[in-house]
C-alpha cells in the first residue's frame, strides 16, 4: 500500500551527503506538501548515543520519522504519538514503504522502530525485547492504518473494511441538522471534516420544499472536484412506490485530490452514520448507503431503485457500481450480514 507521498531529487541529494557526513547521529523526517523533507539533523552530546540525541526533538503532537545512525549501519523509527492527528497517522503509515526503497533500506537495521513516546525511541540492539514488542504493535497499528488508506479508493472492486471507526468531533450545528433531516424538516445536508481540529461539521443545509431532481443537482454542484464530502438526501418513490420516503447517505469521494482528506473520510464514515442515528430511520424512511467517486454517477433513478428494489423497475444488484453500496438494513446481533463486519455501533461496512 502507497499513498503516492516521494522523495524529492533535493531530499536525496541531502540524505546522500548525510550517509557520508559520519558527524550526523540523527536526522527528522516530516511530510511537507506530500513529500518527505529532512526537517532537523543533529550530533550527539557526550556520554549520549543517537537515539537520546533524536528523542530531544521528538514533539507530543507530531507524527514523524527518524533516521539514527547505528556504527555502519542506520535505524528508522517510526514515531506515531497517540495524540497526533488520525490523518497525519494513517499518512505516514502508508508512506512507509515508499520511503524505505528511497533511503535504500539494505543499510537499516532490522525492521523500523515503533514509538508512541520518545523514551521508545532506542537502540534494538541494546533492548531486544522491548524492540520486539514494539514491532508487534506496529505491525497491529500499521494494519490498520494502512485499510483506512486502502478502503480510502472506493473504485476498488472489494474494499477494505476497516474493524473499528474513528473518532471525530462536533460542531454545535450538527445534531440540530441531522434530526432535522431525519424527520424531514430538512430534505439534505452537506457534511465536511475540518482536518486541522478532526471536527465533522455542516457545511451546507438543503430546505424540505426542494423537489428531489433540484436537490441531488444541487449537492452534485456544492460538491467539490477535489475532496470528499458526506451528505444526506431524503426522497421520494414513484409509481407503486409513490408516497414512499428514502434516504441516501452519500459518501463521496474524487480519485483527484489530497490523498490525507481521502483516508480520514474513509476511516471516518462509521462515525458519521452513528451521528446520523441510522437506526431510528426506521419505520419512517429506507435509509440506502450510496458511495461514488465521480459527481455524474449519482443518479437519482439508481438511488430510487437501490432503496425500493425491482418496483422501482430494476434489481436491486445491479442498481450500483460498487460492491458495498447496499442497502443498509439492522441484522440481528452478532450476525454477520452478507460477509460485512458489523461494527460495535451497528454500522455495517
Amino acid at each position: 500500500m502507497q499513498t503516492g507521498i516521494r522523495a524529492s531529487s533535493e531530499f536525496l541529494q541531502e540524505w546522500a551527503a548525510i550517509r557520508e557526513d559520519k558527524s550526523i547521529s540523527f536526522i527528522k523526517i516530516r511530510i511537507i506538501n506530500e513529500t518527505f523533507a529532512i526537517v532537523e539533523r543533529g550530533q550527539t552530546a557526550p556520554g549520549e548515543d543517537g537515539f537520546a540525541a533524536a528523542r530531544k526533538v521528538l514533539l507530543d503532537n507530531e507524527v514523524s520519522f527518524v533516521v539514527v545512525r547505528v556504527e555502519d549501519k542506520f535505524a528508522l523509527v517510526f514515531y506515531v504519538p497517540e495524540t497526533s492527528r488520525v490523518a497525519d497517522k494513517m499518512t505516514y503509515a502508508g508512506s512507509i514503504a515508499r520511503l524505505k526503497a528511497d533511503l535504500m533500506w539494505n543499510d537499516f537495521i532490522g525492521k523500523e522502530i515503533y514509538a508512541t513516546v520518545p523514551s521508545e525511541c532506542e537502540n534494538p540492539r541494546t533492548s531486544a525485547s522491548r524492540a520486539a514488542a514494539a514491532a508487534q504493535i506496529a505491525a497491529e497499528t500499521r494494519k490498520s492504518l494502512e485499510a483506512a488508506y486502502e478502503s480510502s479508493h472506493i473504485g476498488y472492486a472489494t474494499e477494505v473494511k476497516l474493524t473499528a471507526d474513528l473518532e471525530l468531533g462536533v460542531d454545535d450545528k450538527l445534531v440540530a441538522t441531522l434530526t432535522k433531516v431525519r424527520e424531514g424538516e430538512l430534505s439534505g445536508a452537506i457534511l465536511s471534516i475540518d482536518l486541522a481540529t478532526e471536527t465533522i461539521r455542516v457545511e451546507k443545509e438543503y430546505n424540505s420544499s426542494t423537489d428531489d431532481e433540484s436537490l441531488l443537482s444541487q449537492i452534485k454542484q456544492a460538491f467539490p472536484s477535489d475532496a470528499p464530502r458526506y451528505a444526506l438526501f431524503n426522497f421520494t418513490g414513484t409509481g407503486s412506490n409513490a408516497g414512499k420516503r428514502g434516504t441516501a447517505f452519500i459518501y463521496y469521494c474524487p480519485d483527484q485530490g489530497p490523498h490525507k482528506p481521502r483516508m480520514v473520510y474513509s476511516a471516518t464514515k462509521a462515525t458519521a452514520l452513528r451521528y446520523a442515528q441510522v437506526e431510528a430511520y426506521e419505520g419512517k424512511s429506507t435509509f440506502v448507503r450510496v458511495q461514488k467517486s465521480e459527481v455524474a454517477d449519482l443518479d437519482l433513478a439508481e438511488i430510487r431503485k437501490q432503496a425500493f428494489g425491482a418496483d422501482e423497475g430494476a434489481n436491486k444488484d445491479t442498481t450500483s457500481t460498487l460492491a458495498n453500496a447496499t442497502t443498509l438494513n439492522r441484522p440481528k446481533a452478532g450476525v454477520r450480514a452478507g460477509g460485512i463486519k458489523k461494527l460495535g455501533s451497528g454500522i455495517e461496512f
